[in-house]
């Protein structure tokens, strides 16, 4: 199991004590809530994943894929920043 940054109470003190640049990186990857990460860990017990990694979310899998796969890419989009709200 693989989980991506859970919005959980540990998840707020950890941001507290991040660089920098692990904050700027994480801002293009979506926190996912408890519950969607329980869920998606038992939907994966459920299955038969030939000892696959399981990575909740499928924006977390995509970014997974391309850290693996084509990882300047990766830290092409991870670098990012996101557009200004308007």
């Amino acid at each position: 199991m693989c989980p991506p940054n859970t919005r959980t109470p540990g998840f707020e003190e950890e941001n507290r004590h991040k660089p920098a640049e692990v904050l700027a990186a994480e801002e293009s990857a979506r926190p996912m809530s408890a519950d969607e990460v329980a869920d998606a860990t038992l939907t994966a017990l459920g299955r038969r994943h030939g000892g696959l990694p399981v990575v909740p979310g499928a924006g977390n899998r995509a970014l997974a894929l391309g850290i693996r796969h084509l990882p300047g890419v990766a830290d092409r989009v991870l670098r990012r920043r996101p557009a200004p709200a308007r």
